[in-house]
């Protein structure tokens, strides 16, 4: 879950479409590079209206929005600010055989009314 506190009371959010593309929005991605290879990985993006966008990263920059799997997202909306709870199942991922792994995980808030990134990038 992920909590976004608004900016001065600002909420940017006019697209609640599925496969929007997000970005004239407040916004929240998560990133999973599963093979851990630093070049491919699967995208996972919403807003505050509960919006979905997916993707596939290949080659580190190209983005391949085509690419459409099962996911979901609950958003909720306060006076605060807005959260997202993101379910990914494993089955929508494609990952190594392999018992123990080490996954890759990038985070980003897009504060669209400040035009402000936040990454968390452990």
């Amino acid at each position: 879950m992920q909590r976004q506190f608004l900016d001065h009371g600002y909420l940017v959010a006019g697209y609640g479409k599925i496969s929007h593309t997000g970005y004239q929005d407040d916004n929240l991605a998560m990133v999973f590079d599963t093979f851990f290879d630093h070049h491919t990985a699967f995208y996972f993006m919403t807003n505050p209206l509960g919006a979905l966008r997916d993707g596939v990263v290949i080659d580190e920059n190209n983005t391949n929005y085509d690419w459409n799997t099962v996911w979901d997202v609950k958003t909720r909306r306060d006076d605060a600010g807005w959260t997202a709870e993101l379910v990914v199942p494993f089955k929508s991922l494609r990952y190594r055989p392999e018992r123990t792994q080490t996954w890759g995980i990038n985070i980003r808030r897009w504060n669209r009314h400040r035009n402000e990134q936040s990454l968390l990038s452990p």
